[in-house]
């Protein structure tokens, strides 16, 4: 992975990455009907964005930042994410930047999903015929779903992303997006390669993984610290769970 990072140039020292809580979009009607930047949380999406808080604060608490960064994906879901983590920074006395930006968004997939492959294969044959061969031939990574991006495509709007990414005074940057756009951009971060990539898979809603700088522009895993599974543990005070 090629060095986006020059040298004159102070990079993070912590980033978060947290995909955004769960979705409507689990309700096929749902999905058919709104447009996918206006999907929201679902009513678990927003249990998700509470403990999430709930963590944050608890993160907050053994660890000292100065300089907090929200990156957002615009898309409904992700804001709501974000806000839920925007609050839980303001109760640290910690006044975050929050900045919407457009290459975090969800991989496009066009009418793809919604359609579905037959009918896609009915509408637009040559297009579709050109999206399986290269699926077939090459995989996923490099394979562009009619009228949509591949998940190389999303790749280079990331890579946008994180040269300007790396100018910004930061010590704790969190990330709210996607699953792909976040294997996206944990590949750069890391230093990973397009295998790695497409053998990977997506963490769970409202997960999140800190990265540590290790040297130059790379950085180094330090693990899933928090994921819904880990709602009971001893810092959540449940009582002021909202439904």
């Amino acid at each position: 992975m090629v060095s986006l990072l020059n040298k004159k140039n102070q990079p993070h020292r912590t980033i978060l990455l947290i995909r955004h809580g769960a979705a409507q979009f689990r309700d096929k009607k749902n999905w058919q009907e709104k447009a996918d930047p206006l999907i929201e949380l679902s009513t678990t999406g927003h249990r998700h964005g509470f403990y999430l808080s709930l963590f944050m604060e608890h993160f907050l608490r053994q660890n000292q930042f100065k300089h907090v960064t929200i990156y957002n994906s615009p898309f409904r879901r992700c804001l709501q994410t974000g806000a839920y983590l925007y609050h839980a920074l303001r109760q640290a006395n910690l006044d975050p930047r929050w900045i919407k930006d457009d290459r975090l968004t969800e991989q496009n997939f066009s009418f793809f999903r919604k359609m579905g492959l037959e009918k896609c294969r009915r509408l637009y044959p040559v297009e579709t015929r050109l999206y399986e061969k290269t699926l077939q031939e090459t995989g996923r990574f490099y394979a562009r779903p009619p009228l949509g991006e591949s998940r190389a495509d999303l790749t280079e709007r990331c890579i946008d992303f994180v040269r300007d990414f790396h100018h910004q005074p930061d010590d704790l940057s969190v990330i709210v997006a996607h699953g792909t756009t976040n294997r996206a951009l944990y590949m750069l971060f890391c230093h990973e390669t397009v295998a790695w990539f497409e053998q990977e898979t997506h963490k769970e809603h409202a997960s999140v993984i800190r990265l540590e700088l290790q040297k130059g522009d790379m950085y180094r895993d330090a693990g899933t610290i928090y994921q819904p599974a880990s709602f009971y543990l001893p810092f959540v005070d449940r009582s002021r769970e909202r439904d």
